[in-house]
């Protein structure tokens, strides 16, 4: 049974990871302009393409979630580990 179900997760992942990858390729070749970056009291400038600067903000959006969701699961293994009462926030 858990073997059954390990296979259907990893099934799912991919059935919405390929679509997911395809739109990206698609996404980055239809978007190559040229971005300027510049920061006010800094004089210089950077000119990247669209698609380098999205697909970074994306990339430090996973990063931002995965680093939240493993410091709430953190908090609740020390929670669970000295049987703390959960807070009500």
């Amino acid at each position: 049974m858990k073997n059954n179900r390990f296979f259907l997760n990893k099934l799912i992942k991919w059935i919405l990871a390929i679509p997911f990858i395809i739109f990206l390729i698609i996404f980055s070749v239809s978007n190559k302009q040229f971005l300027e970056i510049s920061l006010w009291p800094i004089p210089w400038s950077i000119e990247i393409p669209v698609y380098i600067f999205s697909l970074g903000i994306l990339l430090s959006g996973f990063v931002f979630g995965y680093i939240i969701g493993w410091g709430r699961a953190v908090l609740k293994y020390y929670k669970k580990k000295k049987k703390v009462p959960d807070s009500n926030y």
